[in-house]
């Protein structure tokens, strides 16, 4: 069976579903990675999705900036809502959510979705909705 980050098919229906994720809540990036439990920010990337004509420079520099933000959600096996930029013009800040996917009890999958949110609990709620998923899921808090 090939590698998770090699298989065009796991990758295809991987790309659908974070784009999907990341649209509900406003995410502007997103990354997956295919955890290294031992060594967390050593963890593969699987896909990462920008969609801006941002160089390979920026991007590697994106891709690593995820993985340092990953590493102590895997460690300690919890998903986080995590800032990570200034406000914008609306007072906004970006915050990185990060959810962890399990297989057998252990994280095998992160995958961290850039956005920005009126405060920690507004970020925390829309963590929720990557987590429940479904629009309203924000709603909750």
């Amino acid at each position: 069976m090939p590698d998770r980050a090699d298989d065009p098919i796991f990758r295809f229906l991987l790309e659908r579903f974070m784009m999907l994720r990341a649209a509900e809540v406003g995410a502007t990036e997103a990354a997956a990675f295919d955890v290294d439990l031992q060594a967390p920010t050593r963890s593969r990337l699987v896909l990462h999705v920008r969609p801006d004509q941002s160089s390979p420079d920026v991007r590697a520099a994106a891709v690593a900036a995820f993985l340092e933000l990953i590493a102590p959600c895997v460690v300690q096996s919890t998903d986080g809502a995590i800032e990570v930029g200034d406000p914008d013009g609306k007072g906004e800040p970006q915050f990185c959510l990060i959810t962890l996917l399990y297989v057998d009890g252990s994280p095998s999958l992160a995958i961290g979705y850039i956005t920005r949110a009126s405060s920690d609990v507004h970020a925390k709620a829309l963590l929720g909705v990557l987590r429940r998923g479904g629009p309203g899921a924000a709603d909750e808090v």
